[in-house]
């Protein structure tokens, strides 16, 4: 984008197109950082790089790890029509690694991403466009930001190459090419660019150091003096133009970044860093102190002003919470509120970046020559009731033309922002002009309060096809599609409905889901119709209305609803529905937001929430009202939650059974994330995030759960709390966890208050394995060391009886016998985590390769960790993937054996006797990253293997392997599951409810 001088409205769209020259072709070098945690994810990034519709002619491989870069990952999706360099900058710091120089001077275009990144096959072309029609400099992908503050690590980038003279490189006095001066001013080149954000379908790999787990705070504090020297020496190299722009980054940027760890540095080092944050700060210009966001402006102006102790308090309470502070306006101006006391209105004011309007394009068609725009738009930190707003078009020519506009509501709207502090539900512009000539551009100037803002947005060529569906609706657990006039039918007229249904299924796994649409009397012609997404639904139809029962019975137990996520009808909208779109739907199963997408319908489902419950706005109000709700606790219910809703399984299900058992006349309410999730007989459903919800957290006398709470929970007064954890301790947990991740005192303890601080008892399975929770999460409470409630069942008298249900809904026995069940159970790796609860699935072993290797005797149960990314389930061959099979124990009792790692359900399957091998080839780097609270060669139960191909052969006489290591399973038993008897859930409920 490009901005009119000192002000915070975006240049007018005619003037844009008048210093617009649009640039074809041109080759484009790719940049990929390779560091140790994101190497094993490299072929996936060139696979994704190989279907790009713009493929790059030339590879450049920067290695900054030390893992090896194999022949076998490089050639993974590059054609041989590719130049593939590698830089090798082994034993280089990532940050540093820039200033060792590498060639990029062939490339019209340089594209910088991870091992890690993988992009949408349009990313690269998108780029490449969204620099050759803005006018930037920069093209960043991933997720709308403010142009401020863009550095090389955040997400995928494309600059113009050096060969193409352009601004950027006219501004500097860098000459791109051989020289490391390109790289080592890049950051500085970035700085001074004009910078086009816009969102690419992209998914972000780690960007971390090799070996650090996700959210590892950088240690910087030791290093400030040398930190101090080295910018001097950049800003010597640069000329005048991009040193000024290179002292704005490290103002906005680089200066926040190292004050972050200011409790963390000596004296010598705080003033080192102080005496850093007043000579910038004095001799910026208020204008450069304006461009710097609040929330690290705040930091910069405390440590000029020597309020050290203010500084590392601000910092710990904004700890996981940066770009979400609450804000006011007044007097046209937006400001932050701080939890600091004596910060100047001037230092809160939130810069114009951070306050830039932003636009979505919700619907674009043209109907009759008059065109139907729908677009979303908000001021970030400010609300939006009683907005308004003025729009001009821009067609061929740059001819801007006035547009008539009716702004809306759509609570939705909180979603598409993300605003926690204030309500954009007040922000759908609805724009109906004339159609010629064609728009190309957007202008909005909107107005919310007193704060204005005017940005321009680019119009896609408009939808002008229409399709057969006339409406869609929800009934119930059914998505009722009608289809319009003209479907299938030569003279347009409405197919007679029968009372008849006609069976179809949508295949997921090896199971059939069956839905009922309707069946015409007299059938014209047939229509397939396809509902795809993490399931697939195809149905056979020829009629007027299509009902798709949005219920299934994957694992042969009773008939659940579909889970939430985003389906996609392969029919098109007729013109009246095409006006309406985006649509939301809502019945007592599902939320559902119907939208225009390629080829069709998009259908996303969530959770039935009502409108005051949408959106990260409406959950701080009411997590604002739990705060301070006077609602009685009610000393017979009880809450139970297991790990984020998704299954009512774990120890907080045994409890359930127990209680149902022995205190029948308690009321058991259980936290579900949609209405697919089934909970316990006896047990009552409440969706997590709604007012109810908050209502039975704030009303249980007892809350039993096997995660942490949520940050805002409050323990009431008589309120008990119950923490059964979800895995044997056996990695690092608390303390240990947190001080590897670089945790400073402050932050440890606002987590400990959270965590530990809440618990009324604890369970650990044996005495022995108190003294870890004492340590590590400095727990001074009742613990509770007598078994876990969840392997009760593991143990039980009727577990043969289970295990034979199972195996037989499973496929696992038919009429030619039994066939041999291997569990797969990879655990995460939290070095190469993108989030705290999401992951890749990285494995050394190819389950199809074992499956085919073992045989048609055997079938191989792929169980996903749940916080692995979730892919569409499948059967193919001998393998079943089972990653979304609600009760793991049901799985363990199912195996003959199992392949695992680091999992702690190794404590629970050795409950079974059945063997167990462990392919562990990065044993050493998973110790050194994560550790073990016991020693994991000592205590494994099984053979430790790091070649698939011994696993192969170790799992073909099963008979063998059991006999070999039934020794080491029972002392292994002994030591970790001596109080595991079955009757681990009665003797809990006795001290924590009955008691």
């Amino acid at each position: 984008m490009i901005r009119s001088p000192g002000s915070g409205v975006w240049a007018a769209p005619a003037l844009r197109w008048a210093a617009r020259r649009v640039r074809r072709g041109g080759s484009v070098t790719l940049l990929v950082t390779v560091t140790d945690d994101n190497a094993v994810l490299l072929p996936a990034c060139l696979d994704a790089i190989g279907a790009q519709s713009r493929r790059p002619e030339e590879i450049v491989l920067l290695v900054l790890g030390s893992h090896p870069v194999t022949r076998r990952q490089v050639s993974v999706g590059v054609s041989a029509s590719w130049r593939v360099r590698v830089a090798d900058l082994s034993g280089t710091h990532p940050d540093a690694a820039w200033a060792r120089g590498v060639d990029v001077s062939r490339g019209d275009y340089v594209l910088g991403v991870h091992a890690g990144d993988t992009l949408h096959p349009e990313s690269v072309g998108r780029l490449a466009a969204s620099l050759d029609s803005s006018g930037a400099d920069v093209a960043v992908g991933g997720q709308p930001r403010a142009a401020s503050g863009v550095g090389l690590d955040e997400a995928p980038w494309l600059v113009a190459g050096p060969r193409r003279e352009t601004q950027m490189w006219r501004r500097s006095s860098v000459r791109p090419g051989t020289s490391s001066t390109w790289f080592s001013a890049l950051d500085g080149v970035l700085a001074a660019a004009r910078v086009d954000s816009l969102t690419v379908p992209v998914t972000v790999g780690p960007r971390r150091g090799t070996g650090e787990a996700f959210g590892t705070l950088p240690i910087l504090a030791p290093y400030a003096e040398e930190w101090v020297a080295e910018l001097g020496e950049i800003e010597q190299r640069l000329s005048p133009a991009l040193r000024a722009a290179f002292r704005a980054w490290v103002l906005q940027v680089e200066l926040p970044r190292w004050l972050c760890d200011a409790e963390r540095c000596t004296p010598l080092q705080w003033s080192i860093l102080a005496g850093e944050a007043r000579r910038r700060w004095s001799s910026s210009s208020p204008a450069e102190r304006a461009g710097v966001p609040a929330e690290r402006r705040v930091r910069v102006w405390l440590a000029a002003q020597d309020r050290r102790a203010d500084l590392e308090a601000y910092v710990a309470a904004r700890f996981q919470e940066e770009g979400l502070l609450p804000t006011r306006a007044v007097d046209g101006r937006v400001l932050a509120e701080v939890p600091v006391p004596g910060v100047p209105e001037s230092e809160l004011e939130l810069s114009l970046d951070e306050t830039r309007l932003q636009l979505r394009v919700l619907r674009h068609r043209v109907v009759a020559d008059e065109l139907d725009l729908a677009l979303a738009a908000w001021i970030p930190g400010v609300d939006s009731e009683g907005a308004r707003a003025e729009v001009r078009l821009l067609g061929d020519g740059g001819v801007a033309r006035p547009a008539d506009v009716q702004v809306a509501s759509d609570v939705e709207l909180r979603r598409l922002s993300g605003a926690r502090h204030v309500d954009h539900t007040h922000g759908l512009l609805i724009v109906s002009p004339p159609a010629e000539p064609v728009a190309t551009e957007v202008e909005v100037a909107f107005t919310a309060g007193e704060i204005t803002r005017t940005a321009c947005v680019a119009l896609a060529r408009p939808v002008t096809a229409y399709g057969e569906i006339a409406d869609v609706a929800l009934d119930g657990s059914c998505l009722v599609v009608r289809l319009g006039h003209g479907a299938g039918s030569e003279n347009g007229a409405d197919f007679p409905r029968g009372s008849g249904t006609s069976p179809a299924a949508f295949p997921v796994g090896s199971a059939s889901f069956p839905a009922s649409p309707g069946k015409p009397t007299t059938p014209p012609g047939e229509l397939a119709t396809t509902l795809q997404g993490p399931v697939r639904v195809v149905g056979t139809t020829t009629w007027g209305e299509m009902r798709f029962r949005l219920r299934h019975e994957p694992w042969g137990d009773g008939e659940r609803l579909i889970p939430a996520g985003r389906y996609t009808l392969d029919f098109g909208a007729d013109e009246a529905l095409a006006g309406r779109l985006p649509l939301t739907l809502r019945s007592e199963e599902y939320r559902a937001r119907v939208e225009a997408a390629p080829g069709g319908l998009a259908v996303v489902l969530s959770a039935p929430h009502e409108d005051e419950e949408v959106g990260p706005v409406a959950q701080q109000r009411l997590q604002r009202w739990y705060a301070v709700t006077d609602l009685r606790l009610d000393p017979r219910a009880v809450y139970l939650q297991s790990y984020t809703g998704q299954a009512a399984t774990d120890s907080p299900a045994a409890i359930h059974r127990e209680l149902r058992r022995v205190r029948p006349d308690l009321r058991l309410r259980w936290g579900v994330a949609d209405a697919s999730v089934r909970v316990p007989e006896g047990g009552e459903p409440v969706l997590m995030h709604s007012r109810e919800w908050y209502a039975a957290l704030a009303t249980s006398a007892h809350v039993v759960t096997n995660v942490d709470l949520e940050r805002w929970f409050v323990k009431r007064p008589g309120q008990r709390v119950l923490q059964t954890f979800h895995g044997y301790p056996a990695k690092t947990m608390g303390l240990s966890a947190w001080h590897a991740k670089n945790f400073t005192p402050l932050r440890i303890e606002r987590l400990l208050r959270r965590t530990s601080g809440t618990w009324d008892l604890l369970l650990t399975p044996t005495p022995e394995m108190d003294r870890l929770y004492r340590e590590h999460y400095r727990y001074d409470g009742r613990i509770h060391s007598l078994g876990y409630p969840r392997d009760d069942v593991l143990v039980a008298p009727d577990a043969a009886e289970v295990r034979v249900d199972v195996r037989r809904r499973l496929g696992l026995t038919d009429d030619l016998g039994d066939r041999t069940a291997v569990l797969y159970a990879p655990t995460w790796r939290d070095d190469l985590a993108t989030n705290h609860r999401a992951a890749p699935l990285v494995s050394p072993l190819d389950v199809d390769e074992l499956a085919e290797s073992l045989g048609e005797d055997y079938v191989v149960l792929l169980r996903g960790h749940r916080f692995h990314r979730r892919r569409p389930r499948r059967t193919a061959g001998s393998v079943l993937d089972v990653t979304d099979y609600p009760e793991i124990n049901d799985l363990i009792l199912a195996a003959d054996a199992a392949v695992l790692d680091y999992s702690s359900l190794r404590f629970d399957f050795a409950l079974t006797g059945r063997p167990m091998v462990f392919l562990v080839p990065d044993l050493d780097r998973y110790e050194a990253a994560r550790g073990f609270l016991h020693d994991f060669r000592a205590s494994a139960p099984g053979p430790l293997l790091d070649d698939p191909a011994e696993v192969a052969e170790a799992l073909r006489d099963l008979p063998s392997l059991a006999a070999t290591y039934a020794d080491r399973v029972a002392a292994f038993n002994r030591t970790f599951n001596a109080h595991q008897d079955g009757h681990a859930a009665e003797r809990v409920v006795r001290t924590f409810v009955t008691g």
